[in-house]
């Protein structure tokens, strides 16, 4: 059974990755000028992927630009949250969530006071990413996305 589930699994990723891509493409014909350039030079292994993160479409764009198939890992809080048809379009596209819990300290906290529960939580979903990044590179031949500078600007 767990075999028929991930090849499921792959058949809607792949489905769903490839009819997003042709709407993007679509939009950024009309859009955009997109000249690609240096294709010759990405391996025909997998690799991670580091671009700029300035605009929201960035993921999009390059998709568009690389033929194969790239699984970002995608900010948790506020992307897979707040709506679901992102939440599900998102996974059905085999894009990888992860938690990039952000909290401020002032003087006065102590940081032994954060609830020890929900830090664990937080580090088996972050596990749990890493390990589906990491069997992304290991069996296929897709990229893997990682925008260092967090999420966009703007």
């Amino acid at each position: 059974m767990a075999k028929i589930n991930h090849y499921l699994k792959t058949f809607v990723e792949v489905s769903a990755y490839a009819f997003v891509k042709r709407k993007v493409r679509k939009l950024a014909e009309k859009y955009f000028q997109i000249q690609t350039l240096g294709l010759e030079n990405l391996t025909h292994e997998s690799a991670v992927l580091v671009p700029n993160h300035e605009l929201g479409i960035d993921s999009g764009l390059l998709g568009v630009a690389i033929p194969r198939r790239i699984h970002y890992l995608v900010q948790n809080e506020g992307v897979y949250d707040n709506n679901l048809g992102v939440k599900v379009l998102l996974w059905a596209m085999g894009q990888i969530p992860v938690n990039a819990v952000r909290k401020n300290f002032n003087d006065s906290e102590n940081i032994d006071e954060i609830d020890n529960e929900m830090n664990n939580k937080i580090k088996m979903q972050d596990k749990k990413a890493i390990g589906r990044a990491r069997d992304y590179l290991k069996y296929s031949r897709a990229f893997l996305g990682v925008f260092a500078e967090g999420p966009t600007r703007y």
